[in-house]
């Protein structure tokens, strides 16, 4: 082989190390360029952020169902578990502090109230009631879970099969879609499930020992019926929390 024709192929060879570096670079550049104008935007973050802060959401409320299960293995019925904390009030009833069923104390459910991390939430709605807050209605039912009907368990015109449910509003768009994409839920043209009625109504119902016939977690396209926890888009009512358009993320953490 003569000495051109080892330089020729030593010079391709540069000429592809050079495209392919090139390819990755530029690649490199677009991801930053998408990070960058997400980080811009305050009602998103950027996507391994937001799978992190998933993953926190999920973890906090798992251990708030498991304190949960944890009372009622001890045997305390659903109408004396009390959600009583330091931080939001209205959550207080006497047969919990009696007889040890409260979910944020040492002799109940053992673990402390924790305040919703700002950075899981949209800074659109600071302004907004329950902003960083985790509601606990008394109201609320998911179809397909324990007694609730498919069809909508807030039609049956009773409180038999309200849940014992968690509620946190507002969270960050694609923090909810992280959410979702955790437990494999789908959504229709890259939006969670959307619910078009209010799911909850928190003014004048947090739990306080007994349920009340009212709202159903339900999609029309029926995604989130049978699913203990998930996230979806708050559309079109503008009675919950006194706006329209927000996310959503609830856990059950009781069926009943």
């Amino acid at each position: 082989m003569s000495d051109n024709e080892d330089a020729f192929r030593n010079e391709r060879g540069s000429v592809i190390l050079y495209v392919m570096m090139g390819v990755v670079l530029f690649a490199a550049l677009g991801y930053a360029v998408t990070e960058s104008m997400r980080q811009g935007d305050p009602s998103q973050v950027g996507a391994e952020k937001a799978k992190a802060m998933a993953t926190e959401i999920l973890q906090v409320s798992a251990a708030i169902r498991r304190a949960v299960q944890n009372v009622r293995i001890d045997g305390c019925d659903y109408m004396d578990i009390s959600f009583e904390n330091d931080h939001v009030s209205g959550y207080d009833h006497t047969p919990s502090a009696e007889s040890g069923c409260q979910i944020f104390s040492g002799s109940g459910g053992g673990i402390p109230y924790r305040i919703p991390v700002e950075d899981w939430l949209d800074p659109a709605h600071k302004a907004t009631a329950n902003y960083q807050n985790y509601i606990f209605p008394d109201n609320t039912c998911v179809p397909g879970l324990g007694d609730g009907e498919t069809d909508g368990c807030a039609s049956d015109l009773d409180d038999s099969n309200e849940d014992l449910v968690l509620v946190l509003p507002f969270v960050k768009k694609n923090v909810c879609q992280a959410v979702n994409d955790r437990l494999g839920i789908t959504g229709v043209d890259d939006d969670p499930p959307t619910d078009t009625a209010c799911s909850y109504e928190d003014a004048g119902n947090r739990y306080q020992g007994s349920f009340t016939d009212g709202h159903a977690i339900h999609d029309s396209a029926g995604l989130l019926d049978g699913r203990n926890a998930g996230c979806y888009h708050q559309l079109g009512t503008a009675g919950c929390n006194g706006t329209d358009d927000y996310y959503v993320f609830y856990q059950v953490l009781g069926e009943r």
